[in-house]
């Protein structure tokens, strides 16, 4: 007989291993993404951090730059006003100079002004360099321009006196006129091209003065100095009471004194305290007198001629505050009464009328333009001017627009399209 039997179940442990494992592996990859992401979030926040660090870093350096280049530009400016509003400055300014200026706490600005040979004193025709470095913060921006001096508009005018002019017989005038203290007219004026005058309203007027016009200002004209000239010059001589230069030719290419050819046509008279007398005498160049005292000078005989050389330099120069200038010529130079090639062109055919063509300036109390038909055109400058003979006054356009050594306005003008950026 067969019992029941009793059958003990048993547990499937497998099964129960691959669920424990399975929950275990299933917890720790849960572990292992959990850290994923925590790292991911913590990273990505610190990328962002950083990343927020840096644009503000380069919001900083970028606004920072564009301070520095509106500084620099700003120094520009500065140059250009400090130049142009102080015509003594080149007795002043020391070339390569750093001028600095503080804006506001954190920036500067350096300010450097350079000239060619670097002395702003040996020749006022040459331009300048203005170099300026700006710094904000430590962002810099450096710029630089070229400065170039311009003709002083005086030479854009037939006569310009610090006194008053005066006329004395009929004359013609073809360009403008300027007399700070005033015209009298005591003949008639025929006026052509463009004729003007000007003068202060402080000026005095005697007769009939045509097309004038009261200004309330023009710019002033300071003595050129002798220094720059002189230097360049040869030295003419004389013997005798009066200092006399008289039927002689002078140029850049000859010299019939028997003294030395100047190459650029410069030449120097040192009166030695004694009158100058100079009579029938062509000149292609630029003519000096200094040394005169309360003596005349006179330029006359039975013509001269006095143009400007190639260097462009001014034709006549006479340095002496007291006494008179007569300038007083015939009426031209004929070389077949001369008895020489006057002009050294190669014949002795030439007549050559009597004129001072270009630049002449004087300091000399009273200064006479006179003569037989004779010319004056270009520009002259003086105190006062009396005008007696049958005379022409005339500017000279090419002059006005020429740079003239002592003949400048003093200043500094940005040239167009000088403006750059360079490397700190």
């Amino acid at each position: 007989m067969h019992g029941t039997e009793n059958v003990i179940p048993t547990h499937d442990t497998t099964g129960a291993h691959r669920i424990r494992r399975a929950t275990r592996r299933r917890g720790a990859a849960i572990y292992v993404l959990t850290l994923m992401v925590a790292m991911l979030v913590t990273g990505t926040a610190g990328t962002l951090l950083a990343m927020q660090m840096a644009n503000r870093r380069l919001h900083r350096n970028v606004s920072g730059a564009r301070q520095a280049e509106l500084f620099a530009r700003g120094g520009v400016e500065w140059a250009l006003a400090k130049y142009q509003s102080d015509i003594a400055w080149r007795s002043t300014a020391v070339s390569g100079a750093i001028t600095r200026v503080t804006p506001e706490p954190g920036a500067f600005v350096d300010t450097a002004l350079t000239d060619v040979d670097g002395d702003f004193t040996d020749d006022d025709t040459e331009a300048a360099v203005v170099t300026v470095a700006a710094d904000v913060d430590g962002a810099v921006f450096k710029m630089s321009a070229s400065l170039d001096p311009q003709p002083h508009e005086t030479l854009a005018r037939a006569i310009y006196a610090t006194g008053k002019v005066s006329v004395l017989s009929a004359t013609t005038v073809r360009g403008p006129v300027h007399a700070s203290g005033g015209f009298s007219n005591f003949a008639s004026i025929n006026t052509s091209n463009d004729a003007s005058f000007t003068t202060y309203p402080s000026g005095t007027v005697f007769g009939i003065i045509p097309k004038l016009q009261y200004v309330d200002s023009v710019e002033p004209f300071p003595a050129p100095g002798s220094g720059y000239y002189t230097v360049r010059a040869t030295p003419l001589t004389s013997v005798g009471i009066t200092f006399d230069l008289i039927g002689v030719s002078l140029s850049e290419t000859f010299n019939t004194t028997g003294g030395l050819v100047n190459p650029e046509g410069v030449y120097h008279i040192n009166a030695g305290n004694r009158a100058v007398n100079i009579q029938n005498v062509f000149l292609r160049g630029t003519l000096i007198i200094t040394n005169i005292g309360p003596n005349s000078v006179t330029i006359g005989g039975r013509g001269c001629r006095f143009e400007r050389g190639t260097a462009g330099y001014p034709t006549l120069l006479v340095y002496g505050g007291s006494g008179d200038l007569m300038i007083n010529p015939g009426g031209g130079l004929d070389e077949s009464v001369e008895g020489y090639d006057v002009n050294q062109d190669g014949d002795v055919v030439d007549v050559l009328p009597s004129g001072i063509f270009g630049a002449m300036w004087t300091d000399r109390f009273l200064t006479t333009l006179g003569g037989t038909d004779v010319t004056y055109q270009g520009s002259i400058i003086a105190r006062w001017v009396v005008i007696s003979g049958s005379v022409t006054i005339d500017d000279d356009p090419a002059l006005a627009g020429l740079l003239v050594p002592s003949f400048t306005d003093n200043k500094l003008h940005l040239r167009r399209g000088s403006i750059r950026e360079v490397s700190p």
